[in-house]
């Protein structure tokens, strides 16, 4: 068992009953620990057969590399999906099941 299956967030993700409570739990991740156990977050989304939650956290990777600009802004091509997936996985995550 690595350090990263011991962490409360994975549990957290092993433990919720839908793919809308893990979004809501991925919406709230630090970048830090985003930076850190982010592998092992996208395989207990792939797990729990929310690719999307996998996704959703590869993009922030991504956008957490990403060179920003002279005023410290990140690229338009990483900012503007990255954004309208957390706009849409932040409605999933409070919507009602069908």
């Amino acid at each position: 068992m690595s350090t990263s299956d011991k962490l409360p967030i994975v549990e957290q993700i092993r433990c919720a009953a839908s793919s809308r409570e893990i979004a809501a739990i991925i919406l709230r991740l630090p970048d830090a620990v985003l930076l850190a156990h982010g592998e092992v977050l996208m395989a207990e989304c792939r797990k729990a057969r929310f690719t999307e939650g996998a996704q959703f956290i590869l993009m922030r990777q991504v956008a957490m590399d990403a060179v920003r600009d002279r005023a410290g802004r990140l690229p338009d091509a990483a900012s503007l999906p990255l954004e309208n997936w957390r706009v849409a996985l932040a409605a999933f995550s409070q919507s009602s099941p069908q």
